[in-house]
């Protein structure tokens, strides 16, 4: 089933996010991928379901089962799709590092990447042990408490609970496989890369361009990253100019404007990306959002007016480029 990218733009603010999810308080998009990585702790409140699972994970082909103490990987740009049951009462912790954080806290000895690699055997659910959990919970309790009374330093405060969680999984997934010296070059030659795209979305982000910025030839360049994400370069790049585009239209800033904004040199180029991606064009897009608000979005959504993750195939292939007319085109 098609997906296209969720960027973090959208998701969080700064280089993670850590969530607590409920019944009440889900996260209801179909399948998508995304530009960060992703862990989630799962666990059951209720006593009398603690061995029943409480949704369903696909992560590409494969189906998942999370119970209570379950912990789950998703790698950067892995398609998947999360279904949780909501009839269960249940707490989803939903922890969000992104890849230029993700490169700064690895070292020799210690490399993440490893625990996202498929070649892990404990990739990508595990389940924690007694302690494990306990300690887990803790963690999160103690920064919940020490939250509510600290008047300046959260931030600080929120990294504390960040590397603890991190620590953790890095416990819970470690084995003696390491990532191949290829992979981790590819993986840091990705990790570059898309935040050069983050920090320079509305600039000149020709292949020759990032080429440059990545020593790497752009046939090279081109076939890590379809390797690595599942995607090609062109569709990531109009993908996340378009989610840009969507934030900017709750403000006051002309519809050109915008276009320009996000990347795009031609308002045409960037009118005909925004229908096939969105499935309405950007001017009733924003009449809907200023007037009816997200929930009527997401009804739109549920009604197939608007496209979802799983019912876009973001471009076709005859109509790749990156945003503008004028820039090469991927081999």
């Amino acid at each position: 089933m098609a997906a296209i990218f969720w960027s973090h733009a959208n998701s969080y603010v700064g280089d993670y996010s850590i969530v607590r999810r409920t019944p009440h308080k889900e996260f209801t998009e179909g399948y998508h991928y995304h530009d960060f990585y992703e862990a989630q702790f799962y666990f059951n409140n209720d006593p009398e379901t603690k061995d029943e699972p409480l949704g369903t994970i696909m992560l590409g082909d494969e189906m998942y089962k999370p119970k209570n103490g379950d912990v789950f990987l998703i790698n950067m740009f892995d398609s998947h799709y999360i279904q949780m049951d909501n009839k269960k009462h249940y707490d989803r912790y939903c922890v969000s590092i992104s890849p230029t954080l993700m490169l700064f806290i690895c070292s020799e000895h210690s490399n993440l990447f490893n625990i996202y690699n498929k070649s892990n055997r404990n990739y990508p659910l595990m389940h924690m042990t007694e302690h494990q959990q306990q300690l887990f919970l803790q963690m999160y309790h103690d920064f919940e408490v020490r939250l509510k009374d600290m008047e300046h330093g959260k931030r600080f405060l929120e990294q504390s609970l960040l590397f603890g969680i991190i620590a953790q999984l890095y416990d819970i997934y470690y084995t003696e496989t390491q990532i191949a010296p290829t992979d981790s070059l590819h993986m840091s030659t990705l990790t570059t890369l898309v935040r050069y795209i983050d920090e320079h979305i509305a600039e000149d982000l020709s292949l020759k361009q990032l080429s440059e910025v990545t020593n790497f030839s752009t046939y090279h360049l081109c076939r890590i990253f379809k390797k690595n994400t599942g995607t090609t370069l062109n569709k990531y790049i109009v993908s996340k100019r378009i989610e840009n585009a969507k934030l900017l239209l709750a403000g006051d800033a002309s519809i050109q404007t915008i276009s320009k904004e996000v990347g795009f040199n031609n308002y045409n180029h960037f009118y005909r990306c925004f229908r096939q991606i969105v499935g309405i064009n950007p001017a009733d897009y924003r009449e809907i959002l200023l007037t009816q608000g997200d929930e009527a979005l997401i009804q739109l959504q549920a009604t197939g007016v608007i496209k979802r993750p799983a019912d876009t195939d973001v471009l076709n292939e005859e109509d790749e480029d990156f945003g503008d007319e004028n820039l090469d085109d991927e081999p």
